[in-house]
């Protein structure tokens, strides 16, 4: 398989060798495997687009789904690995479908030696006998789609001849079902306090102030000095709460407003294979079904998959036909922060109320803590009509001809058909959008996409040189259709008062032509490669001259000896460009414009999209790899160090510029870091192994240039508190409130005592971890299969606006340690306002977590007509155990699920934990 040019050698490693960046056309679900040089899958490897919200991750077979289309970059990250960038291109998509079709191929490689032995005893001096691992011919072996079964091997004059049974039809049937239990631990939420009721003080005095008074906070006497005194009351079917001694003697109870439920997910895949000598049909049905986290709504998701291709004889020419159809259906999605608002209004609900006693009073209005300031959850979950509803159509011809020995040629043709329904909506008396809102995305996408390519390669001796050229051609068009609504009746979406809509319709031709010369010398140790991308569209502008330069050399057993086996360096400088999808789905500014307090009312329908004032971004890249192979006691480890540097010119932010925002290329920004990779050849024991992985990466970004007027530009977060692009600073580093300084550093105090707020955002945090440290190890011992992954982060600035939220409302634990302590507590909080200051919130967001484990049992029959071939069960976790600096760490979440809003923490989703069992059956 040929490399392509200028992909990160250590990140393939770290990753351990991606197989399969597997996709039909020129949108869709990229599918396929992440196994390791020997074949074992690697779990927990992200996959998220870049400036979406779309990810994934790999499972414990090391298989993904994510949907993406050209010009995509996907973020790749693994445990302890920098967080990497590929770009999706027409030579990524229309590989054959799952990894799973790559390991029961139809043949398997001689494994005794008759073929070979015969072939050298009757050898004439003209035949050249090829490799024998390279063969296509078999013997009849234990495999399930066993075609070319060699049958006899005889001698006739100087001939060797190969004679083979009667080509069959061979089938594989298999299903594979997964059931999972998710739950959220109490110990990745915030830690909330259980011994003060709603109240403030008054006077003084902690006093009770019950629902009815809409107060917000949690600052009342303790819970266990109030009773109920039994008389009917909307708020609590025990009645109101009053002074111990004053009620029925019933004590106050400490309700549990948790949101979160333990939930069942399903996962069944069930294929079918069938194969000739000539041709292979299959069908591939998978069905993922759960409830939502908070076990009320049903979410699935439905693919079915439909491949053809054919293998002709002598090289001829090879078809691949594809079809998948994939329907997705997610009814509670964090759509305009749906599910942030939900976990502020859960955690913020004072213990002395219940949310679960209903959500309507008598009167129509929503029963909440707080009348109109804040949601029960329950009314939230009820009273929406949330859905995001994705549907994907894709069709591929591909064909493969060797017109000879040393050229070939390939084309492909697709089209796809995508479309994206967003349906958001609450009802009237719902805090945020009191007159109720209704809110309809849909946006429609069909794409035309073909590439041509050429390879041609020749021996000259010690030499070699290979040439390969492709020309793509992509046609997208693009329909955007938004409207929303407001001012409706009474706990209906019927009669809105208000509503408009906007329509976008967009269409861009785009044209690549790349050609890569791969020159091998020095009895082919050493190569070096060059590579010219040309890339022109009808939105934004063109580049004709993209050119990449690549050095390698394998110095072999040049410094051979009995600790260095192995020693390969590679350098090399490339240039790349990056150009905007039509919609642009980074929508990490729609919160700028707001402050923490009005989330509540926050909506993302800001949208942008691609037009021809933005110039392409222009990354250009260094990079400097070293690979060591070394024997150590016995064993054989694999070091790989990798320095890179990556600047990219003219990155695309959105802007407010004219009471509105904007695209444009606001910054130059240079990326800079080092990664190793260290991993263990098996150690083998009567049949036990042990392979262990270590990875450690650290990078640091830097803004080159500014090309705006701006001093700092926020790309993600609040009106208050945001991330930013400065001038000289990492890129991203929080800027918010901080307290009044004198030239001695010490904070300013006013005459009450309190300290002085300075009108300045200044910086707060930067949210770049000092570095990021990964260990995985997988155990065998004869069927069975035990393995783990633990991520470890040190650093990393987080703002915790959570904690602020918490402690101002006092339903924190912290608040309740801190009245204890002092007395103006409540006092110097209600200054501060909810979100506080900023630099106070700062904290360091260092975690190490139990990302994943994993045990398994396979048994495979060596019978020659068994009626199971396979059989795999296990048991997983994920997500079971995490220390982190601070109490509700979400590492794997970000505000409102947007990529670039890392480093603010306000209500995220929380850490979800999982654990369940999988069977794997083959016939």
């Amino acid at each position: 398989m040929k490399r392509p040019i200028f992909i990160n050698k250590a990140f393939f490693t770290i990753l351990l060798f991606l197989t399969g960046i597997l996709s039909q056309a020129q949108s869709g679900f990229v599918s396929g495997t992440i196994e390791d040089s020997d074949g074992v899958p690697i779990p927990g490897v992200n996959l998220v687009i870049k400036g979406q919200t779309k990810g994934t991750q790999t499972d414990f077979d090391g298989n993904y789904r994510i949907e993406c289309e050209i010009g995509d970059v996907i973020i790749i990250s693994y445990i302890g690995q920098q967080t990497r960038e590929v770009k999706i291109t027409a030579a990524m998509f229309g590989e054959k479908q799952h990894s799973t079709a790559v390991k029961t191929v139809a043949v398997k490689s001689i494994l005794d030696t008759t073929y070979q032995t015969s072939v050298q005893k009757h050898i004439p001096s003209f035949l050249v006998v090829p490799n024998i691992q390279e063969s296509s011919k078999t013997h009849n072996g234990k495999q399930y789609l066993n075609v070319n079964r060699l049958k006899e091997i005889s001698k006739k004059g100087n001939t060797v001849k190969l004679t083979y049974f009667k080509p069959d039809i061979f089938f594989e049937v298999g299903i594979s079902s997964q059931l999972g239990m998710q739950f959220v631990q109490q110990s990745n939420l915030p830690e909330i306090q259980k011994t003060f009721a709603q109240g403030i003080p008054v006077n003084g005095t902690n006093t009770y102030l019950g629902p009815e008074t809409s107060t917000q906070f949690s600052y009342g006497p303790r819970i266990n000095a109030l009773d109920f005194d039994g008389v009917s009351y909307p708020f609590d079917t025990n009645g109101r709460l009053v002074a111990t001694g004053g009620g029925t003697g019933k004590t106050g109870i400490i309700y549990d407003n948790n949101p979160f439920r333990n939930v069942l997910k399903t996962t069944n895949n069930l294929f079918l294979k069938v194969s000739t000598d000539k041709h292979f049909f299959g069908l591939d049905y998978l069905n993922n079904s759960g409830m939502d986290i908070y076990n009320v709504e049903q979410n699935n998701l439905n693919e079915l998959n439909l491949n053809y291709y054919n293998s002709p004889a002598n090289d001829g020419l090879q078809w691949y036909m594809d079809l998948k159809h994939v329907k997705s259906i997610d009814n509670q999605p964090n759509i305009n922060g749906f599910q942030n608002n939900l976990l502020l209004n859960a955690l913020v609900t004072p213990i002395s109320f219940d949310n679960d006693q209903g959500t309507t009073l008598q009167d129509g209005n929503q029963r909440s803590f707080s009348t109109s300031r804040f949601n029960n959850p329950k009314w939230l979950l009820n009273s929406n009509r949330n859905q995001l509803e994705n549907d994907l159509w894709l069709a591929v011809l591909r064909n493969e001809i060797y017109i000879s020995d040393r050229v070939s040629m390939n084309s492909k043709f697709g089209y796809t058909l995508s479309t994206n329904n967003q349906e958001f909506g609450l009802f009237t008396n719902t805090a945020g959008f009191l007159d109720g809102y209704t809110s309809d995305k849909v946006i429609t996408k069909d794409v035309f996409d073909s590439t041509i390519s050429i390879d041609w390669d020749e021996y000259f001796g010690g030499t070699t040189l290979e040439v390969f050229s492709s020309i793509h051609y992509n046609n997208e068009n693009l329909k955007y259709q938004f409207s929303e609504s407001h001012g409706f009746d009474t706990n209906t979406f019927i009669n809105p008062i208000n509503s408009n809509s906007i329509n976008r319709d967009l269409s861009r031709a785009i044209f690549r032509w790349a050609t890569r010369i791969d020159y091998r010398f020095l009895d082919r140790n050493a190569k070096f490669s060059f590579v010219n991308n040309s890339f022109t569209s009808t939105k934004q502008n063109s580049k004709w001259f993209l050119p990449t330069f690549q050095l390698e050399y394998e110095f072999g057993r040049l410094f051979y000896s009995g600790l260095l086996e192995r020693l390969d360096l590679s350098l090399g400088y490339g240039n790349d460009i990056n150009y905007l999808n039509l919609f642009y789905d980074n929508l990490s500014h729609n919160s700028l414009r707001v402050s923490p307090e009005e989330s509540f009312g926050y909506t993302a329908n800001n949208d942008l999209f691609a037009s021809d004032a933005v110039k392409l971004e222009e990354k250009k890249s260094y990079e400097l790899n070293l690979d060591l192979g070394m024997r150590i006691s016995q064993q054989y480890w694999t070091l790989n160090t990798t320095y890179y540097s990556n600047t990219t010119n003219g990155s695309v932010f959105p802007v407010w510029e004219n009471n509105q925002y904007q695209l444009q290329n606001v910054a130059n920004i240079k990326n800079s870091g080092i990664e190793w990779s260290l991993e263990g050849n098996t150690y083998n024991y009567d049949e036990f192994t042990f392979t262990p992985k270590l990875i450690f990466s650290s990078y640091r970004t830097k803004v080159l240039d500014l090309l705006t007027d701006d001093t700092s530009i926020p790309i993600a977060g609040f009106s208050s508190l945001s991330k930013n692009l400065i001038k000289g600073q990492r890129a991203g580093v929080l800027v918010g409130s901080v307290y009044e300084r004198d030239a001695q550093n010490t904070i300013i105090v006013d005459s009450e005592g309190f300290p002085v707020i300075s009108p300045i955002p200044e910086i707060v945090g930067d949210p770049t971890p000092d570095f990021n440290l990964g260990f995985s190890s997988i155990f065998k011992w004869k069927g069975f299969q035990f393995d783990f992954v633990i991520d470890y982060q040190k650093g990393g600035d987080i703002w915790n606006g959570t904690q602020s939220v918490l402690n101002y409302f006092g339903t924190s634990q912290q608040s309740a340690l801190e009245r204890e302590l002092d007395n103006s507590f409540f006092n110097r909080v209600q200054r501060n306002g909810s979100e506080g200051i900023a630099e106070d919130a700062i904290v360091d967001g260092s975690y190490v977590n139990l990302k994943s484990i994993h045990l398994s049992f396979e048994k495979k029959h060596e019978d020659s007509k068994p009626f199971f071939r396979q059989l795999k069960i296990g048991i997983y976790g994920t997500n079971l155990f995490m220390i982190s600096k601070f109490k509700g760490a979400t590492p794997y979440s970000s505000l409102f699920d947007q990529t670039s809003s890392q480093g603010i923490h306000f209500f995220n989703n929380p850490t979800i934990s999982e654990v369940g069992m999988k069977i794997n059956i083959k016939i």
